[in-house]
């Protein structure tokens, strides 16, 4: 029987949309010490970002750091989200589409403003069994410069009634494992760095990367959350307040019975279980930051982001491997003659499984 949503749970979905939030950031500024926590968070040791001789204004952030300038809802409230009431429901971060305007600097002030924009029910038949939400999130930097935006895609289903079994995730082989040490080891050397990639040094299928993540493993999802900022993770009094007020969106911890937020999906036995999860799993813009990575490395310290449209098909579990690879698809010239590449992105696992797809848009510098 397909679970459904109640007309109760759509309606406070429908309702938001058009409405602007309240965020909660980790960060308000882009200093040396907010970027270096970001970056341990994503494995990026690009010196372009870690270099302390750079002028701070010759130096910028990566460009996902600004993920750390939003968090979608936490204490004391949702941030303007869907106020559950009732209905248990999960829901997934599915995307991002980020267009970046110009760098962040270093130790340049940044506010956030988000807005939902839509709100879509999935359906079969006259029953509700998803909701789709869409937000638009802009950036700007000091004096009202702008930054960067993006589109984050959520989606909401009703929580499982009975909880999936939670096997321990199989091991790597020795083999796998020695492939992703390789790469590791490897990845230095393909990152291009100061040497400008010229735009006309680049053609249709030549291949970009690899870079891997993971294996997944708790350490790695609090280094992102040290870096990134935990939006759903109020604890004790403060705990107590938000669950009374927010019902639908908690779980009964299985280990000790207490009512937590949803933080804990992605790591915690007790909490992935209680949602009908048999692992916990990655977060959204940590993977998404972990694409955005090969771009930069692949780019150099003269190339520019300027666009990601990032897709997440499937969870990526503790455990896990993510290898990601590119492949330009074409490029091109500006009016103003600025060389343009565009990269398509795939993020697969150990048992090659596709778990993420993306289009980048890159500037290198044409000569």
């Amino acid at each position: 029987m397909t679970e459904t949503l109640s007309p109760e749970t759509v309606r406070s979905y429908l309702a938001t949309e058009g409405r602007r939030r309240t965020l909660w950031p980790l960060n308000r500024c882009a200093t040396r010490d907010a970027v270096r926590r970001f970056l341990l968070g994503v494995g990026d040791d690009n010196p372009l970002w870690w270099d302390e001789a750079r002028p701070t204004d010759e130096a910028f952030a990566p460009p996902t750091f600004l993920y750390s300038g939003v968090n979608f809802g936490s204490w004391p409230d949702l941030g303007g989200g869907p106020a559950e009431k009732g209905q248990p429901t999960v829901t997934l971060w599915a995307g991002d589409h980020w267009r970046w305007t110009s760098h962040l600097r270093l130790g340049e002030a940044f506010e956030a403003a988000s807005e939902i924009f839509e709100v879509r029910e999935k359906r079969v038949g006259e029953a509700t069994v998803g909701l789709r939400l869409r937000e638009r999130v802009r950036f700007t930097g000091e004096g009202g410069r702008e930054l960067a935006s993006f589109v984050r895609t959520t989606v909401t289903m009703p929580r499982r009634e009975a909880p999936a079994p939670s096997p321990e995730a199989p091991p790597l082989t020795a083999e796998e494992l020695r492939r992703v040490e390789d790469c590791y080891d490897e990845e230095p050397g393909r990152r291009r760095g100061a040497e400008p990639r010229w735009w006309d040094s680049v053609a249709p299928g030549d291949a970009v990367g690899p870079i891997v993540k993971g294996p997944l493993t708790v350490t790695n999802l609090v280094g992102w959350v040290i870096g990134w900022g935990a939006p759903l993770c109020p604890t004790n009094r403060m705990l107590r307040q938000w669950v009374k007020d927010f019902p639908g969106a908690v779980v009964r911890n299985r280990r000790t019975g207490g009512l937590e937020g949803p933080e804990g999906i992605h790591w915690d036995h007790d909490v992935f279980s209680a949602f009908g999860y048999r692992q916990g799993f990655d977060f959204g813009p940590q993977r998404i930051s972990w694409a955005a990575h090969l771009c930069t490395d692949w780019c150099g310290d003269a190339g520019r982001l300027l666009e990601l449209d990032a897709r997440l098909l499937r969870t990526n579990p503790i455990g896990d491997v993510t290898w990601f690879t590119g492949r330009v698809q074409r490029r091109w010239t500006e009016e103003d003659g600025r060389g343009r590449v565009e990269l398509e992105i795939e993020g697969r696992n150990q048992r090659d499984e596709l778990t993420t797809v993306a289009r980048a848009v890159i500037e290198l510098p044409v000569r």
